[in-house]
């Protein structure tokens, strides 16, 4: 997924593989941040919407549910909950319950807006 996306964000701003620009010099220069950012940020609002349910909820029931029996062969596979653990501790956020840290902490995630405040200020 970084490939294409630094693929199209290098064929935008006219620059080539061979010029040995660094990426996020390249995201620098548009304002662009990552795709793995954004996707991580969404993952977070999505979960903070789900845990603030209420217990009776059939998405809360589904998600605390154990299956019983045995286990396929091979590798286990990604459970929702440890992949948002991960984003969690990645991202720094710590109460995904608490609405108005986790939108703080996830509106981090988009140098748009700071560079769009910069660039107004310089206007002024």
């Amino acid at each position: 997924m970084n490939v294409a996306e630094m693929r199209t964000l290098r064929w935008m701003s006219g620059v080539t593989i061979e010029d040995r620009i660094r990426n996020e010099y390249i995201r620098g220069s548009l304002g662009v941040a990552s795709i793995v950012d954004k996707r991580r940020r969404n993952k977070l609002r999505c979960c903070g919407h789900v845990m603030r349910r209420e217990e009776s909820e059939a998405v809360i029931i589904v998600m605390k549910t154990n299956v019983i029996g045995k286990r396929g062969r091979g590798r286990p596979k990604k459970k929702w909950l440890r992949v948002i653990e991960n984003d969690t501790r990645t991202s720094g956020v710590c109460e995904i319950g608490d609405r108005v840290k986790l939108k703080f902490k996830t509106s981090l995630a988009r140098p748009q807006t700071v560079e769009m405040s910069a660039k107004e200020e310089e206007k002024k």
